[in-house]
């Protein structure tokens, strides 16, 4: 082979190589562009965004970040901070991160005389950002495993695990307005293997097995965790809209639906169409603990059985129930339950 063609050759071998530092370095410039027009946004809302240093490695064909000591403070009072952020990225992608941040996170909110702090340790804690180049955030998923909680609570809860969904339904993005006035995106929480704080009287144990609400809140969000600020929201029409509910504790199996508000003592409020599984063992759970009267339970009994469909997956019969709060009290069907308390 002549000479030049082998350095011909040899260089279209090494050309791949050659434009790999580009292509790096690009991506990585792509990356900080959007992170930062992020927390310029942020900034402009009023937030306070502290961080060390982002350091960012993994060449030649990912992006591997570190945000040092991140923590963001709103501008309505509350404040989070937690263990160092990193994630990895792929040089033709980068603007989908896989992220991890297990450890210690903490959420403050209140009033300065009397701040509230919540704790959740997490043995581990993943998730994944997916970035638009203009710093919106399209979408976000997080994982938290073996999470001990503490703080304004009754007592500690530990939590199995929690999973977190975040979805963009309005902003810029012509391809997924949102209506005008409307709360940026919808929310997905599921808690899975919930232990309550221990002592407490509960109608149906001391062990959440599932815990799912997806929605959106309607309203302008509360200042703080405070009874004012919450009425503020209630009377400015702040509510949950609900568009799925699952809860599975002790002998209650209940999908639901529907919009939930505050009433004047901050009690929930609102109707929801649900299905109930099992709803005989429920009533008789309830009954057994003296929870509801025995002539209620005979008419729940037989609603539940008049008004029973076999399940198609071959679980427990479903019946159809409206779920009712209201007057400071939970109903199912034409029945009511237990008394519900304020929620602050």
């Amino acid at each position: 082979m002549p000479r030049f063609a082998k350095i011909t050759l040899l260089f279209f071998l090494l050309l791949p190589l050659l434009g790999l530092p580009t292509a790096w370095f690009l991506s990585g410039a792509v990356l900080r562009h959007s992170f930062e027009a992020w927390v310029q946004d942020r900034r402009d809302e009023g937030y306070a965004l502290r961080y060390a240093e982002p350091e960012l490695a993994g060449f030649p064909l990912g992006l591997d970040v570190r945000i040092p000591e991140p923590g963001v403070e709103s501008p309505k009072g509350w404040l989070w901070r937690g263990p160092a952020l990193t994630g990895g990225a792929t040089i033709w992608n980068p603007l989908s991160l896989a992220l991890q941040a297990p450890g210690r996170h903490v959420v403050e909110w209140g009033p300065p005389n009397g701040r509230l702090s919540l704790q959740l340790d997490a043995a581990a804690a993943a998730g994944r950002a997916e970035l638009a180049l203009d710093g919106r955030l399209r979408q976000a998923d997080a994982a938290l495993t073996d999470v001990d909680a503490e703080g304004p609570l009754p007592g500690p809860v530990h939590i199995d695990r929690l999973d977190l969904t975040y979805r963009d339904q309005g902003g810029p993005d012509p391809a997924s307005p949102g209506p005008a006035g409307a709360p940026p995106g919808d929310l997905l929480v599921t808690a899975l293997g919930v232990d309550l704080p221990p002592g407490l009287e509960l109608p149906l144990g001391p062990r959440v097995e599932l815990f799912l609400v997806e929605g959106r809140v309607e309203g302008p969000l509360p200042a703080e965790a405070s009874r004012r600020s919450l009425a503020l929201w209630r009377d400015a029409g702040g509510l949950l809209d609900i568009y799925r509910l699952k809860l599975r504790w002790g002998p209650l199996q209940l999908e639901a639906e529907g919009q939930l508000a505050l009433d004047k003592e901050l009690r929930p409020t609102g109707e929801l169409t649900s299905n109930l599984r099992g709803g005989s063992d429920l009533v008789e759970h309830l009954a057994e603990r003296k929870m509801i009267a025995e002539r209620a339970a005979g008419a729940l009994k037989l609603a539940i059985f008049a008004l029973s469909r076999n399940a198609e997956d071959g679980g427990p019969p479903v019946v159809e129930l409206p779920v009712s709060l209201k007057d400071g009290l939970f109903y199912l069907g034409p029945v009511a339950l237990f008394r519900l308390r304020p929620v602050l």
